[in-house]
């Protein structure tokens, strides 16, 4: 499929995640994801920065965030990310649009990162959906690549 033209329908971004690169599936019923990158700055300033704050750039770091829908016979879904974080895996992970295949989309570009869960809470109110929300730290480079 060519690459997506247009704005791009949130409904289409998929998260996948597995233990080992390469193999990694979608994480089932979620309901709204985002990856986020920051950078922290150093401070350059000195005597003759004429009073303005001088900065360069420093560390930088990743993140990745999602809510979804509880179901017990998921295969990629909260049961099998509460493992995840209770054997502190090490989660492969690709955030990418997957248009009408469910795969992602050849020509657009995905991120590729890889981290551990940081917090993973289940929610039930009362009358409504059980839901879940999950945190990841990423570790390492934020791989940003066209889909081949």
């Amino acid at each position: 499929m060519p690459q997506t033209t247009g704005i791009i329908n949130s409904s289409n971004i998929r998260v996948f995640t597995g233990t080992t690169s390469g193999a990694e599936v979608v994480i089932e019923n979620v309901t709204e994801c985002s990856i986020s990158v920051s950078t922290d700055m150093r401070d350059i300033t000195t005597k003759t920065s004429g009073g303005w704050r001088e900065l360069l750039p420093g560390l930088k770091s990743s993140s990745l965030s999602l809510s979804g829908l509880f179901a017990e016979v998921t295969t990629n879904g909260y049961n099998q990310l509460a493992q995840n974080q209770i054997d502190g895996d090490l989660l492969y992970i690709e955030f990418s649009n997957v248009g009408a295949l469910a795969v992602p989309n050849t020509g657009d570009e995905q991120f590729t990162v890889s981290g551990y869960i940081t917090s993973l809470e289940q929610t039930a109110g009362v009358e409504d959906n059980v839901g879940f929300s999950l945190s990841i730290e990423v570790t390492g480079t934020v791989a940003r690549a066209v889909i081949t």
